[in-house]
């Protein structure tokens, strides 16, 4: 959410600054392993299902 003020929008909370994570800091995280909600096709999390209209999806 935002407010206005002056004329001026700004957010009720501060927006965190991006950080990045090189190659070799992500190769040496160590990642829990996914959840699947269906084994091996549909991870738990934001998930877009995408296809041609009248796939079937």
């Amino acid at each position: 959410m935002v407010t206005i003020e002056n004329g001026v929008i700004k957010p009720h909370e501060e927006i965190q600054q991006l950080s990045f994570v090189r190659a070799d800091e992500l190769d040496a995280m160590q990642l829990e392993k996914p959840f699947f909600v269906v084994d091996k096709i549909l991870p738990c999390g934001l998930v877009i299902v995408a296809s041609p209209p009248k796939y079937g999806k």
